[in-house]
């Protein structure tokens, strides 16, 4: 046959159809690979992004316990300087098992605050605070 020679129509319409079968096969079969790389992506990231979550979370929950311990040994540290026993502020915001130490120096009021943080991530994580106040003279003692 020369390069310009016509195919029957029943020729043309048979090899249409096998070739249209293989594009389809091919087709499909490189559709169900993507498929499958996607699904092992997605099986990959997903954990990723729960520990990033999570790691989220415990940076939230221990910095919120430092501003809890910041709060309570300044009030704290006030509350004595002024001359007061130190306050119940600390058993309101402060959980079970959490030291409060006060130690007077001459004129300095020193005031330690720690409290155990039970956090997802870190277990037992230790949060400290100090805060120092000058002690404030007794209404009798002025010049």
């Amino acid at each position: 046959m020369g390069p310009l020679a016509v195919l029957p129509k029943d020729e043309v319409e048979s090899k249409a159809r096998r070739d249209s079968g293989r594009t389809t096969h091919c087709a499909r079969h490189r559709q169900d690979r993507e498929r499958g790389a996607a699904a092992i992506e997605v099986a990959f990231v997903l954990p990723v992004i729960a520990l990033f979550l999570l790691g989220l979370m415990t940076a939230y929950t221990a910095l919120f316990a430092k501003l809890d311990c910041t709060y309570v040994a300044g009030t704290i540290a006030r509350a004595v300087a002024r001359g007061e026993a130190a306050p119940a502020v600390g058993s309101e915001i402060l959980p079970e098992g959490s030291e409060v130490n006060v130690e007077h120096d001459g004129e300095l009021v020193r005031v330690t605050v720690r409290m155990r943080v039970h956090l997802l991530m870190l277990s037992g994580l230790m949060v400290e605070e100090r805060a120092v106040a000058m002690a404030e003279p007794e209404p009798g003692d002025g010049p």
